[in-house]
């Protein structure tokens, strides 16, 4: 297999950047053009079943992704989503000394700091943590910086993975020569890409569907409470429905709240998915009086839901530059 011919970031002159997402069940790459949208150049994708076929699941990827795009940049931005995920919201309250002071990315890194320094979890690694919500003064934003007040509450995000999948990742990025920028969890991204079509977002819950697996992200007064991935998905979706209601049962679900459902394949169908929800006996399983609704993800027109993932990763690139 013939490696694509890569041009580095001093050389791109039309801005592009490569997504590379590492998904429940497949591996995608895609390059996208900075622009006053984002534009998708193309696209390469493939399934694995495990880590251990991941590398040659993306150089194939690559393969496909090159035959569309003649020069692939190397500035990388990856999304993890899957098993071995371990995400950790801490709410960290304090007041500020100098109210009069607008806030600095620098403050919000020590916030940060503060509250990743000492977490720990077997076996796994501290590979992403972010500001994912604040309220200063009691008012709810989603970038507190260069905002002025007294009392802050920052919502601290912080993402654990297998010490083996974060090499695996570090593997195929020597193989491809790529330059990472930015490893972060793909459901983070949604959630943000969520956040900024609605900044009164509280409670809810987004479903990624594939195959054999789901990846559900449980969303409590703004910021991602919990990460939490089944081996089940549309090929037994039956058994899925059982496992989705004990879920619910378990109390990580509020009455009214809304629930974003995407999938991963290109032609998943979430018809049913919807009616499962809908007529799901809300009232008499949970005394529920309001029901929740059912969106696809706030996309912009022209983007497919299956291709949700890689936009908001794209979207997160674009707007690094005012992420802490």
């Amino acid at each position: 297999m013939a490696l694509p011919k890569f041009f580095s970031s001093k050389k791109t002159k039309e801005n592009r950047f490569l997504t590379l997402e590492i998904g429940l069940e497949k591996v995608s790459l895609a390059v996208y053009k900075k622009d006053t949208s984002l534009e998708r150049i193309g696209i390469g994708r493939k399934s694995f079943t495990n880590y251990q076929g991941l590398l040659d699941a993306s150089l194939e990827a690559m393969d496909a992704l090159s035959s569309i795009v003649e020069e692939i940049p190397k500035d990388t931005i990856v999304g993890i989503s899957g098993q071995g995920l371990k995400t950790i919201t801490t709410l960290a309250k304090y007041k500020r000394p100098k109210e009069d002071e607008p806030i600095h990315k620098k403050e919000l890194e020590g916030v940060l700091d503060q509250v990743s320094t000492g977490l720990e979890e077997k076996n796994k690694k501290l590979f992403f943590t972010a500001i994912s919500s604040a309220k200063i003064d009691g008012v709810k934003v989603t970038n507190p910086v260069n905002l002025k007040g007294s009392d802050a509450e920052i919502s601290c995000f912080v993402a654990f993975q297998d010490e083996t999948e974060l090499s695996a990742v570090n593997q195929i990025a020597n193989q491809m020569d790529l330059k990472i920028n930015k490893i972060l969890p793909t459901s983070f991204a949604v959630f943000q890409l969520i956040t900024k079509s609605d900044k009164n977002v509280s409670d809810g819950l987004i479903i990624r569907l594939a195959e054999d697996s789901s990846e559900e992200t449980f969303l409590t007064e703004g910021h991602i409470n919990e990460v939490y991935n089944l081996d089940l998905g549309l090929r037994k979706i039956e058994f899925w429905k059982i496992a989705q209601e004990i879920l619910l049962k378990e109390g990580r679900f509020s009455e009214g709240s809304p629930i974003w459902l995407y999938s991963e394949g290109e032609e998943s169908p979430l018809e049913e998915i919807k009616e499962f929800f809908s007529e799901f006996p809300w009232r008499e399983k949970f005394g529920f009086g309001q029901i929740p609704t059912i969106n696809n993800l706030p996309l912009p027109h022209g983007v497919n839901q299956s291709d949700a993932s890689l936009f908001a990763l794209a979207r997160e690139e674009s707007d690094e530059a005012n992420r802490v």
